[in-house]
Formats: C-alpha cells, structure tokens, sequence
C-alpha cells in the first residue's frame, strides 16, 4: 500500500502518470479486470479534469490576477499590506444650522459606502451631487438641527513600518461651494 510520505516524496512526472493510468494503487500497473471498460474511462476523465484544475489553481496562485478567479486569488484577501504607506478612507463632515460641526456616516444619509465610494470622481467632479446627500440627511432627521453645509473628506494615516505616524485629511467636495447660499 502506498501510504502519503511517499506520493509527496514522488517526482512530479511518477505522480501525473499514475493519475492519468489510474491502476489500483494497492497493486501498481495492474488494472482492475473486474472494473467494465466504462467505468476506467471515467475514472480517467475525472482524474484529468482534477489534474487540470489543480495546475490551474497553482499556476494561478503564482501569477493570476483577480478577473481569473476561482483560478488565482483575491488579491485583496490574498497579500499582506505593506508595511509603509497611505490608508485612507472616506469620511463625510456636516455643519449644522447652529453652526455645530459633526462628522457624519453612511447611515446618516440610507447610503452604503460602497454605493457612494464608487461615485466618487462624479461628486468631485459636481459637488452639487452632494446637495441631495444634504436633504435626504435632513428628511431623515426632522428633529434634529438642519445640515447647511456639507464636506467629503478623505482621511487617514501615513503609516510607517506598520505604525501610524501622521494623519491626513483633504476636503475633496464642498458643498455649497464658497460664497454660494446652502439650501
């Protein structure tokens, strides 16, 4: 009987042929007579197929990129982050009519990020775009000071040897623009 130490000891040459020959591993080169022409066939198709799967996965491992999964990995769960650089994040800050500023979330306006993420060189490139952000903000909240001014920030941390050193933050959209009346 062939026990596991030695299939990983084989060459990879041995290894393919008696997966493609797929004999009785108990007794090496001799095929089951009892097995019907069929059934060995089969066995064959799917010993390929596994084979072909297999390459494909390590092949993708190696070099694949996202668009050839189950192929190759993820790259955002697949890859550690370097050690140094830039982690930001999109962040929306409010000033209210009492002139109180507050930093707002998704929720506040029935977003999700990814759904306002992926809009992001739109608002930037129209930040009136966030003037609906500001009244859904203030239909959702009657009770609450309204919202009169609106900022879309990028924030976050330069990081350094996976230690946070300097924190960032730029103002990407404004809304309403300098000297433009809010709503």
């Amino acid at each position: 009987m062939l026990d596991y130490s030695g299939a990983i000891l084989m060459d990879a040459a041995s290894l393919i042929a008696m997966i493609l020959s797929y004999h009785d591993i108990r007794e090496p080169g001799k095929a089951d007579p009892a097995k019907p022409v069929a059934a060995r066939l089969w066995q064959r198709v799917c010993s390929v197929c596994a084979l072909l799967i297999i390459v494909g996965v390590v092949l993708g491992g190696l070099n694949g990129i996202d668009d050839e999964w189950p192929f190759a990995p993820f790259r955002m769960f697949a890859y550690k982050p370097q050690n140094t650089g830039t982690v930001t994040a999109v962040a929306f800050r409010g000033v209210t009519s009492v002139g109180e500023t507050k930093l707002l979330t998704d929720s506040d306006f029935n977003l999700r990020r990814a759904e306002f993420e992926g809009q992001l060189p739109k608002i930037v490139s129209n930040p009136r775009m966030l003037a609906s952000l500001v009244s859904i903000y203030n239909k959702k909240h009657p009770g609450r000071d309204r919202l009169v001014r609106l900022e879309l920030l990028k924030s976050g941390w330069n990081v350094v040897d996976r230690k946070p050193k300097e924190r960032i933050e730029d103002t990407i959209a404004l809304w309403p623009p300098n000297n433009e009346p809010g709503e």
